[in-house]
């Protein structure tokens, strides 16, 4: 990104080059300044519609599904039977529920006989949702065979497959197409070093170096952080607390991981937390104050926000300097029926471990164990949340998770799928479905090929 900056500075009326940086700046979650260039470059160049795709790409990004849309059409305006525009839009429809628009947004292209990757993967996505998965596996196939596509292609349609397979109870074909997603991934977790990371967080928190660190100035009680392992209900409590008017949607904000980065580097991509050493009153001040501002953004006048990266689990000693009036809701859900959704899952490879069972067990434990490890040291309010529990008996844990927000009952939380507000996760299709339990004991379905996890996780399933 540094060589495209420094590019985009020398040719500044380049229209592709500024587009470009400004792709790479939202792919890292710098919206705003990737926004910047993006229109930039749009206004550089009016008439390319390649610009308008990859503009509304960072605006559905940056979660502003409307303006995604507004620009798509542009952009279709432009080349009216472009395949991307055309299978972005139906994406973008999707996303905000619009299954019927989707659909005939996207099925005539597919009826006159185009095959193109974008518009076969946004259709097979919808099949799945129209009862028609089979149209969307007889697509599919052959695309998951072919060596000559693109390989993030390739993964994108295995998935899709393995997805559809499984809805049609094809449990051991829809394996065989996750694996052959999760085989093509080419980022690689490092299970040693994690743990070795683990291991000297654990080490250098203790509680009495925990205690010596400094309070902030800075004091806030509108964050809520929603941690946990990926694919255990961190999307759902979203929805939940989302339906309370008090509360803003952040979605997950990588600010924390950022400035975990920053100060003690990373492994394989995930940064360790940093050492209590390292913070300082006036860097705790610093971090607050950047922190809120971003939250202000999402919800100016919100009684609480919430943060749901998952992945901030990690950073729970540095929260609790930062933020020790917040409150975290850590959800948790069966380990195998957690690792297995999270090898059923097209990260598009920011989450390295999902790609292998083994190394999906191993982190399981090592996220157990920094867990209990932060339950002992930080002060910061902790709500143990089980996925099973709250599916089972939404009505009594929807009304605790607003309680740990400190904000009066609201029925609106029980209508949670109502809520108009976009998830771009994984879960964007569960949080518009009223409560559902078919995910739990998931794994039981494939439990002839889950040896290697179990074994991985070491007992840690029990």
């Amino acid at each position: 990104m540094n060589l495209y900056a420094r590019l985009a500075k020398q040719s500044p009326r380049d229209a592709a080059l500024v587009a470009q940086l400004g792709s790479l700046q939202v792919q890292v979650g710098k919206f705003d300044a990737g926004l910047k260039n993006l229109l930039k470059a749009a206004r550089l160049d009016p008439r390319s519609h390649e610009i308008q795709h990859n503009l509304s790409v960072a605006y559905r990004a940056a979660g502003r599904l409307d303006e995604a849309i507004a620009t798509i059409n542009r952009g279709l305006r432009l080349a009216p039977d472009n395949a991307d525009l055309i299978a972005t839009k139906a994406d973008l429809l999707r996303m905000q529920g619009q299954d019927d628009d989707a659909w005939q947004t996207i099925a005539p292209a597919i009826d006159s006989g185009d095959r193109h990757i974008a518009l076969v993967l946004s259709y097979a996505w919808l099949c799945g949702r129209r009862g028609c998965a089979d149209k969307g596996i007889e697509l599919l196939s052959p695309l998951a065979a072919d060596e000559s596509l693109r390989n993030a292609h390739r993964i994108e349609a295995n998935f899709r497959l393995g997805e559809l397979l499984d809805r049609q109870e094809r449990y051991d074909e829809a394996f065989e197409a996750f694996s052959r997603g999760n085989a093509l991934i080419r980022t690689v977790h490092d299970p040693d070093g994690f743990t070795a990371d683990v291991t000297r967080v654990i080490e250098a928190w203790s509680t009495q170096a925990a205690q010596a660190v400094d309070s902030p100035t800075v004091r806030s009680d509108v964050p809520i952080f929603i941690v946990g392992m990926p694919r255990s209900g961190t999307t759902l409590v979203e929805q939940i607390l989302a339906s309370h008017p008090s509360v803003a949607a952040g979605g997950e904000l990588r600010n924390i991981m950022n400035v975990a980065g920053e100060m003690s580097g990373s492994l394989g991509g995930i940064p360790t937390c940093p050492p209590p050493g390292a913070l300082s009153r006036p860097a705790l001040d610093r971090i607050a104050r950047n922190y809120l501002r971003e939250l202000r953004r999402i919800g100016p006048i919100a009684e609480r926000i919430t943060d749901k990266n998952p992945l901030n689990y990690l950073y729970l000693g540095l929260i609790d300097k930062v933020f020790p009036a917040a409150r975290v809701i850590h959800c948790v859900r069966d380990p195998m029926d957690t690792c297995l959704s999270c090898f059923f899952t097209d990260f598009a490879g920011s989450v390295a471990v999902a790609a292998d069972l083994s190394h999906l067990g191993r982190f399981y434990r090592d996220y157990q164990r920094l867990m209990q490890h932060w339950n002992g040291v930080v002060g910061v309010p902790i709500m143990a949340l089980q996925y099973e529990d709250l599916v089972a008996d939404l009505d009594t844990h929807a009304r605790r998770i607003i309680a740990h927000a400190g904000l009066e009952w609201d029925d609106r939380c029980l209508r949670f799928y109502e809520t108009k507000r976009v998830a771009l996760t994984a879960s964007v299709e569960q949080v518009r479905r009223p409560i559902y339990t078919s995910s739990v004991g998931r794994h039981a379905h494939y439990e002839s090929h889950l040896e290697p996890l179990r074994r991985a996780l070491g007992g840690a399933d029990r």
